[in-house]
């Protein structure tokens, strides 16, 4: 990944690793040491899946921990659990008090994508 890239003259990446996002028997392990071994060229999304809500509360309460490592938080929707589920509780709590970002993939009009903007947030979006 490296080296492709250099050849395409790509500084820093910001990345999820398809383990954590897949397999959370890994969870973000590869994430943190991909990011260690290339401090100056990549950085991660903290992965979280609330399918398995004690693993997601594991890595939300050691995210300090890895604030060189990670810039905020990514979930897939592949879940199938609404944004507003109790179970994204303590990632919200935590995007509460911090600065972080919280990246989630959407595919228009899905259920699972949480409750449709309100019409003062899309006037106010587009300006």
């Amino acid at each position: 990944m490296i080296h492709t890239m250099d050849q395409a003259g790509v500084k820093l990446l910001t990345f999820s690793h398809h383990l954590a996002l897949f397999s959370p028997d890994f969870g973000n392990r590869p994430s943190i040491e991909a990011v260690r071994r290339y401090p100056d060229r990549l950085r991660a999304y903290c992965v979280i899946n609330p399918n398995y809500p004690e693993i997601a509360e594991r890595d939300i309460s050691a995210f300090e921990d890895f604030r060189d490592v990670f810039v905020g938080f990514n979930s897939l929707r592949l879940p199938q659990i609404a944004l507003t589920d109790e179970r994204y509780r303590l990632a919200w709590e935590y995007l509460k008090r911090t600065t972080c970002r919280f990246w989630m993939h959407t595919w228009g009009g899905s259920p699972y994508d949480g409750p449709r903007p309100s019409a003062r947030w899309r006037q106010n979006s587009a300006r």
